[in-house]
């Protein structure tokens, strides 16, 4: 996504300027299709690269519905501090203040981590823990109740580390707060107010759409990955949307403006949004660098 203030006849040399990049992006690194979605001078542009799937060539368009990964942590995060402004959560508060059963291997660590820190990244424990507890709405609740052996790594709050367990919690938080199942509740408190109709949870929802297939890349070449249909809800929280590159520019664009939706009404005060920016410090577990052409 690309988002510029230059003039609307900008448009054209804006993908002029993109169009080769990505094309030897995707050359150089074996990428079969890409979605690219630029906002300038008042103006939307959206342009599909490649194909959706190696071996059932079909064009990439603005449409076509990508799995977006570690993106839904900010989803997580946002209709978290919804509900912090709503005055439902305390992002300070020990998080057995919402899951009083809340346990890892670490009592002490157990009893003084955060909602914070569990949003920031910092609550020390074991993070990479990905499991699969089945299709039912307490496959999150299953899941946290699972992590009582989860080794400490640091004292919550002091080191971040890149953590999807941490995520899970959270999404846990949201359904007890909310009284919703995870996916309801981020349906209701966020895709719906910013409209954003093509953005899913379950790839059920997305059957006979343009959905481009994840790949792996094998010896230089795209493979297509077929565990795509078969992200665990537990872990939904942490990575579970569906979506296309005109609602992810719609999500940008609320990110970077003022908290109102594109009807006007407030989701997030300009402050809530500055703080979600704000950097919680190095980590070292989670280093993305992109060559300097980009």
């Amino acid at each position: 996504m690309v988002l510029s203030e230059h003039p609307a006849t900008d448009l054209d040399a804006a993908f002029e300027e993109l169009d080769a990049k990505i094309e030897a992006g995707m050359k150089a690194h074996g990428i079969p299709g890409v979605a690219v979605a630029v906002w300038v001078g008042g103006q939307e542009r959206v342009k599909g690269y490649g194909v959706t799937n190696i071996d059932h060539p079909t064009p990439v368009d603005g449409d076509t519905i990508f799995r977006i990964g570690s993106t839904t942590k900010t989803f997580t995060g946002t209709v978290l501090m919804r509900l912090a402004e709503q005055g439902k959560v305390d992002l300070d508060a020990p998080v057995r203040r919402y899951l009083p059963d809340f346990s890892v291997a670490d009592g002490a660590a157990s009893a003084a981590v955060t909602v914070r820190q569990l949003l920031n990244h910092t609550p020390g424990w074991m993070g990479d823990d990905v499991q699969d507890f089945g299709r039912g709405e307490d496959a999150i609740a299953r899941y946290v109740a699972s992590m009582t052996q989860l080794p400490q790594v640091s004292v919550p709050g002091t080191v971040f580390a890149y953590n999807n367990a941490g995520l899970v919690v959270a999404g846990r938080i949201i359904e007890v707060v909310t009284g919703m199942a995870y996916e309801a509740a981020v349906q209701d408190l966020l895709l719906d107010p910013l409209q954003l109709r093509s953005t899913r949870y379950f790839a059920d929802q997305v059957i006979g759409l343009n959905v481009a297939a994840s790949h792996d890349v094998v010896d230089g070449n795209p493979v297509v990955d077929t565990k795509f249909w078969s992200f665990p809800r537990s872990c939904n929280p942490t990575g579970g949307l569906l979506s296309d590159a005109r609602d992810q520019l719609r999500y940008a664009r609320f990110h970077l403006g003022d908290g109102t939706a594109a009807d006007g009404s407030r989701l997030l005060s300009p402050q809530s949004l500055e703080a979600m920016r704000s950097d919680p410090g190095v980590g070292g577990t989670l280093l993305v660098e992109l060559p300097a052409s980009v």
